[in-house]
């Protein structure tokens, strides 16, 4: 998937409260800090109470100084979120690594190993030599 307003892929979007936009989670966190927010939800409520479901927002200019604020920051929540996962895989496969070279250091005469597979580790499993 791809956000209407920031133009990342996503695995997921939730609509605007000011327009129609599909968006995604980081420009939802930037939405939520915009000064007009609560009149946003506020509109968008009034509307549901009058029976109105296809209600399309307050709207936002794309000249709006906001506006811009809220895709710098989705950006950069996005590009934060992206560095996140990766060293979190960098730790696992660390991680793994550290236990591979501990196994076969501290226990090579057991008869048993390590396998990690895609930065997991699934466990101990029999040395074929054994």
């Amino acid at each position: 998937m791809t956000c209407d307003r920031c133009a990342q892929t996503c695995s997921s979007t939730i609509c605007s409260m000011f327009n129609t936009e599909q968006i995604c989670e980081a420009c939802k966190t930037a939405e939520r800090a915009d000064p007009r927010y609560a009149e946003a939800v506020a509109a968008d409520e009034a509307a549901i109470r009058r029976g109105d479901y296809n209600f399309p927002g307050i709207g936002l200019l794309d000249d709006d100084e906001n506006v811009k604020a809220m895709r710098e920051t989705a950006q950069a929540i996005g590009l934060t979120q992206l560095l996140a996962d990766t060293l979190t895989a960098l730790d696992r496969q660390r991680a793994c690594v550290a236990e591979a070279l501990q196994l076969l250091g501290a226990k090579k005469n057991l008869g048993i190993e390590s396998s990690c597979i895609s930065g997991k580790d699934v466990g101990l499993t029999p040395r074929r030599d054994a």
